[in-house]
């Protein structure tokens, strides 16, 4: 201890400060240089409709130039986040060296240069004098203890050192000659040996509520939210209350990890997980490049099991109108193009009553959907896991609104209307302003009424040959085991019932062939609150 012990006490962590300060400096760099790239070079490039065989091949420079910017990102925050982690507890182990020999010195301890504690010098008293063993009793007992502070004060400046030494010997930046098939695999395996090598593991928050979320988020430095940005892009891009703009830079980081790390994944699950992810990235890019088309935002993804994701076509956090699509059963991550076609169908529509950029509509699929008609579909667990998840975003949408007007819809399909209606019955129900189910077999309620909104924003939709109603009711039709089952069309549910002209079965109702169907039509005028042009049923 003894070298450790006069190091520590002379030792001066400015160059550790500034060190941790010039890598945050070049992350940070890379990463706003990433950014414009992204947006004024090679987005301009894809808005402007440039195609062809010379344009994918530029495309294809120009991601990996971004590619290694974001790399360079990723890999200097965690070794800024290591230098920095490392003074910090070094200044603090130091900090209570110090304060434990000036405490001893106080006391009349003496503390030698090698960190040795001895005890005051007493004159001789009598062996049995029960005031003298006493005193030494006391005296033996600070000894110990002032001598335990020292030690576990080296011992934390050691550790954090070596903690610090183990950590930058992952950050080599040889992930820079990676193969870029795997060099986002190989970053997030490097950032994950850092959190682990400091004990960083969970120092992102998971709280049920958004608002605390957001206090979280807000509470950051801006210097801090970059390094979690960069750090752990999955618990950022999956939290309720983090800016949409915010989760979708996070969650586009971590699609390009799961790529990478699920390309070594040969199992049957593993290709089909990848294949999913793939064809998520693909819609991105396709959607990114359209030049008429809306901004889309990643905001939720999850490749696990089925897996799930969240994406917006338009910002729902500038948006005056939204409206967050809840899908069905069957739904999952290898199968959620048809889903964005619905949301992207809406947003077309929408805009026909309200100006451009007002509409945002999001394709949530926040939670794991029966995976079968006859053997899932018939029970609640499903919807019952589901509505807190979806009453938690709906309450999101609303804490990272920019304070305008805003007026939320909520749209549930096929099953994914029973979750809309568990959560909407529920506790103070689901902070929206419409309530839109089509093709539902029922939401665990027997009357709109009961939804915890005024029955005249309520509205359902079932097209001729819609099978679904009819063999779901009994068991999602009823509040309770005694009540008459119900469909939301059903007169006596008391909804809006509105048309479906031009629709047929169960999938038809975000048909948008020449111009929208009655379905989508109606529903874009809800979604905008233009009920003047809403038609209904008899």
């Amino acid at each position: 201890m003894a070298n450790g012990f006069a190091l520590l006490m002379k030792q001066d962590f400015g160059d550790l400060e500034a060190a941790a300060a010039s890598w945050r400096k070049l992350g940070e760099g890379s990463g706003e240089a990433q950014a414009r790239h992204r947006g004024q070079v090679s987005g301009a490039l894809r808005r402007s409709g440039w195609a062809g065989d010379d344009a994918e091949a530029a495309y294809r420079k120009l991601e990996k130039a971004e590619e290694q910017l974001g790399i360079v990102n990723a890999e200097a925050m965690a070794i800024a986040v290591t230098i920095g982690t490392v003074h910090q507890r070094m200044s603090a182990a130091q900090q209570e060296l110090r304060a434990a020999v000036s405490e001893a010195e106080s006391n009349n301890y003496r503390v030698d240069d090698e960190g040795w504690v001895t005890g005051p010098q007493l004159d001789p008293v009598e062996r049995n004098d029960p005031d003298a063993r006493e005193i030494n009793r006391r005296q033996n007992a600070r000894l110990g203890e002032f001598r335990q502070r020292i030690e576990d004060a080296v011992r934390r400046a050691e550790q954090a050192s070596a903690d610090g030494v183990t950590s930058l010997g992952r950050l080599t930046g040889d992930v820079l000659d990676a193969d870029s098939a795997s060099a986002q695999a190989e970053v997030a395996d490097d950032v994950a040996g850092m959190r682990s090598s400091l004990g960083l593991a969970s120092v992102v928050p998971n709280h049920d509520n958004p608002a605390d979320n957001a206090k979280w988020w807000n509470s950051l430095t801006q210097q801090q939210q970059r390094e979690y940005l960069a750090l752990y892009p999955a618990e950022v891009g999956n939290r309720n209350g983090i800016p949409s703009e915010i989760r979708d830079v996070a969650n586009r980081a971590q699609l390009e990890q799961q790529l990478d790390l699920n390309r070594a994944d040969t199992s049957e699950d593993g290709r089909k997980r990848l294949q999913a992810l793939q064809d998520l990235k693909n819609r991105l890019d396709k959607e990114d490049h359209d030049p008429k088309g809306p901004e889309v935002f990643l905001i939720g993804l999850d490749p696990k099991d089925d897996g799930q994701a969240i994406v917006a076509f338009g910002n729902p956090d500038t948006a005056k109108n939204t409206a967050v699509y809840v899908p069905g059963t069957t739904a999952e991550l290898a199968g959620i193009g048809g889903d964005l076609d619905r949301m992207k169908n809406l947003h077309a529509a929408s805009e026909q009553y309200s100006a451009p950029g007002q509409t945002s509509t999001i394709m949530w699929l926040g939670y794991d959907a029966p995976d079968s008609v006859v053997k899932d579909a018939p029970f609640d667990n499903y919807a019952e896991d589901g509505a807190p998840r979806l009453d938690r975003y709906v309450d999101g949408l609303g804490v990272t609104h920019d304070g305008g007007p805003r007026h939320t819809s909520v749209i549930g399909h096929s099953y994914g209307s029973v979750v809309v209606g568990e959560a909407a019955k529920n506790g103070n129900g689901l902070a929206v302003d419409e309530i839109i189910v089509a093709g539902s077999p029922g939401m665990h309620v027997q009357h709109a009424k009961d939804l915890n909104i005024d029955p005249k924003h309520v509205w359902a939709a079932e097209a001729d040959g819609d099978p679904v109603p009819q063999l779901g009711v009994l068991k999602h039709g009823r509040g309770g085991w005694f009540d008459f089952p119900n469909t939301p069309t059903s007169e006596d549910f008391g909804a809006n019932r509105i048309t479906t002209d031009g629709n047929h079965g169960h999938s038809e109702y975000w048909e948008n062939n020449d111009e929208p169907h009655s379905a989508l039509r109606n529903q874009a005028a809800i979604v905008t609150g233009s009920y003047d042009r809403v038609d209904l049923k008899d």
